[in-house]
């Protein structure tokens, strides 16, 4: 399957890196790989993450982390749309 990244996953990606990395740079780096970890997941298992009340778009959560990955199937390319702790306000 191939994965892309929307630009606000991207932004989403660089922001969670910088605000990490300023606290601790190996910390940063563990929940970065765990992110990356969750996407090749998803590529390789798209229908196993629930569906959210957003039509055709499923989340994964990263449980150690708490971050979530929303994105959506559309025949064999997977869309990363966004990525967001969960302690943050829902994605309006």
């Amino acid at each position: 399957m191939i994965v892309k990244y929307r630009a606000e996953a991207s932004a989403d990606m660089r922001d969670i890196y910088n605000y990490l990395y300023e606290r601790s740079p190996s910390g940063a780096a563990n929940v970065m790989s765990a992110i990356l970890a969750g996407v090749r997941l998803i590529a390789q298992l798209p229908l196993s993450s629930p569906k959210t009340s957003r039509p055709g778009i499923r989340a994964k959560t990263i449980r150690r982390y708490r971050y979530r990955i929303f994105y959506q199937i559309d025949s064999d390319v997977l869309e990363i749309i966004h990525i967001r702790h969960t302690s943050r306000q829902p994605w309006p």
